[in-house]
This record gives structure tokens, C-alpha cells and sequence, in this order.
């Protein structure tokens, strides 16, 4: 299940830097690379990212699973130190 959020995940980021790298032609480069020319280039990386995401396979996993714990006992926390002003309980002075 979250797989598949992650692969759906990659259009917001795709329709973003496409739309950044129109804007960015049209201040840049003469009238001609205006928005009102370059905006169908969104509708195509929208339609090539779903390609790519339609094309992976769902049992494929995107990431490596995460490591598991070894097997034994459990980490046991070190045994408590005592200075000479505070001497370990039940003891007698």
C-alpha cells in the first residue's frame, strides 16, 4: 500500500519542475518561447511520468525493506555505577 502512494507521488513533483523550466523560458528567451506556446509540454510529461509509473511492475519494490533486528535477547542496559559518596542500596555504613 505505500508503494503505491510513493509511485503516485511523482507526477505533483514532474508537473512542477516542467512548469518552473516554462515560466523560466518564458522571461529568458525571446516572445516566441512564451507560455501560451510551451504550456502543451506539461500535458506531455503528465502522460510520460503516468507511462513510467503504469510500466513498474507493483510487486517491485522502489525501496530496500528495512533491516531487521538480529535474533536473540533483547540489549540489556548496563548495570548502574556507584561513586564513593553514594554507596549502593541495602548496603550498611
Amino acid at each position: 500500500m505505500g508503494a503505491y502512494y510513493r509511485r503516485r507521488g511523482l507526477v505533483g513533483p514532474a508537473v512542477l519542475i516542467t512548469l518552473g523550466a516554462i515560466l523560466l523560458a518564458d522571461r529568458l528567451l525571446p516572445g516566441e518561447y512564451g507560455f501560451h506556446r510551451l504550456w502543451p509540454l506539461l500535458l506531455i510529461v503528465i502522460g510520460v511520468v503516468r507511462l513510467l509509473e503504469m510500466s513498474m511492475r507493483r510487486d517491485e519494490p522502489l525501496y530496500p525493506p528495512p533491516p531487521t533486528p538480529a535474533p536473540g535477547p533483547p540489549p540489556q542496559a548496563p548495570p548502574p555505577t556507584f561513586t564513593q559518596g553514594n554507596p549502593p542500596p541495602g548496603s550498611s555504613q
